[in-house]
């Protein structure tokens, strides 16, 4: 297993040349299984890069993206992945129990031309809701993926390992 954290960061992203060190970047972390299965937790501001990345270095994206929660600094970047814009991408979403709405309202938030440009159901990529964690562990081959549910003021978060 490798894991690269692509975004650190609290709740805004402040890249450059002072936070190189520990990451200027709201909170995305990229999980390479051994069994060659790739798990993204949450889509922060990190997960702009990490798009890059994967479209440089691979045909076909194929991810699970875990949400441990909706607060807009773990959401933020979403619109800005640019697998969700190719055909040929696949995300299963999976983790707190609203994380599909979440990512969802930024696109259809209803308000005026909303968050984003683009409408929810206009992104080439198969995003598809699992909702299995919720309810016990999520198996990803030969992984097994729980979830450690966290007091908080907006009712818990939702911390997958």
């Amino acid at each position: 297993m490798k894991v690269k954290f692509w975004g650190t960061r609290g709740s805004i992203a402040a890249p450059g040349r002072d936070t190189v060190v520990y990451g200027g970047n709201t909170c995305c972390v990229e999980i390479l299984l051994n069994c060659g299965e790739t798990v993204v937790i949450d889509s922060g501001s990190g997960i702009r890069p990490l798009g890059d990345h994967m479209m440089a270095t691979r045909e076909t994206v194929d991810i699970h993206l875990l949400m441990t929660h909706v607060h807009w600094d773990h959401v933020q970047g979403f619109p800005f992945f640019d697998p969700v814009f190719k055909p040929m991408t696949r995300i299963a979403v999976d983790g707190a129990p609203r994380c599909i709405k979440g990512l969802r309202a930024i696109f259809d938030s209803g308000i005026g031309d909303g968050f984003f440009p683009i409408r929810f159901e206009h992104l080439r990529a198969e995003i598809r809701y699992l909702d299995r964690l919720c309810y016990g562990p999520l198996k990803i081959q030969n992984t097994t993926i729980t979830t450690v549910p966290l007091p908080t003021p907006s009712r818990g978060i939702w911390i997958p390992f």
